[in-house]
C-alpha cells in the first residue's frame, strides 16, 4: 500500500519531466511539482504513524507507553500519580501543541515524563480515558 501511494506520487513526476509527453507544456511542469511535494509531504505524515504504532496502550490491569523505541510498562497498582499536560510550543514562524504525560510510581519522588503528541486525541479525551482504566 505504501509503495503504490509512493509509486502514485512519484509516477507523475517522472512522467511530466522525463518523457517528451509534456514538453512543451510549462504550466503542467509548474503545478506537478508542488503538488507532488504536498502529496509526499502528507503521505509521510501517514507513514510514519503507521511504522512508530501505538503511543499509549491502556487495558485494565497496566498502561504501555512506547518511548524512543522502547516499551514502558506501568501497573496500575504501581502508580501514584498520573498527569497529563498540553504545552504550547512557540518558535520563530509558528507555535504548537505537545502533550506531555507524567507518571509518579509509588516508589519514586521524581516523575516518568513522556511526550505523547503523537497520539491522535486531545489531552483532555487522554485524562478521560486513563480515568477510565485507572478504577
Amino acid at each position: 500500500m505504501i509503495v503504490g501511494l509512493i509509486i502514485i506520487i512519484i509516477g507523475p513526476l517522472y512522467f511530466v519531466y522525463f518523457t517528451d509527453s509534456f514538453s512543451d507544456n510549462l504550466v503542467i511542469k509548474f503545478i506537478c511539482a508542488p503538488v507532488s511535494i504536498f502529496l509526499l509531504y502528507i503521505t509521510y505524515g501517514q507513514i510514519r504513524r503507521l511504522l512508530i504504532g501505538p503511543v499509549i496502550t491502556l487495558t485494565s490491569d497496566k498502561i504501555l507507553i512506547q518511548d524512543k523505541n522502547q516499551i514502558k510498562n506501568y501497573r496500575w497498582t504501581d502508580i501514584k500519580t498520573i498527569k497529563v499536560e498540553e504545552k504550547t510550543i512557540s518558535e520563530p514562524g509558528r507555535s504548537y501543541a505537545q502533550i506531555i504525560l507524567m507518571i509518579w510510581k509509588i516508589s519514586d519522588q521524581i516523575p516518568d515524563t513522556f511526550n505523547v503528541s503523537d497520539i491522535e486525541i486531545s489531552s483532555d479525551e487522554l485524562r478521560g480515558l486513563i480515568s477510565k482504566y485507572n478504577r
